[in-house]
């Protein structure tokens, strides 16, 4: 179900961004599928962190390790 919502999100987010800047030129399309992607990734995340699986858990530790700003309590 996470994966559904996932590709929707980032489907709706690329057709999204062709509508408003189109999708002629290199830099647009870079821009539209880089946005989309990491939206489709925010949502995944957010819908895979109630769950407290390992991996998660392991995922959200490398990029706080990566990210200081991530890190809760600094």
């Amino acid at each position: 179900m996470s994966s559904i919502l996932c590709g929707l999100a980032a489907w709706g987010t690329l057709y999204g961004c062709q509508f408003v800047l189109g999708s002629q030129g290199f830099l647009r399309q870079l821009f539209s599928m880089s946005l989309s992607a990491t939206v489709g990734l925010l949502v995944f995340t957010a819908l895979l962190v109630p769950l407290k699986l390992p991996e998660m858990d392991f995922f959200i530790n490398r990029l706080q390790e990566r990210l200081p700003f991530l890190r809760s309590g600094s």
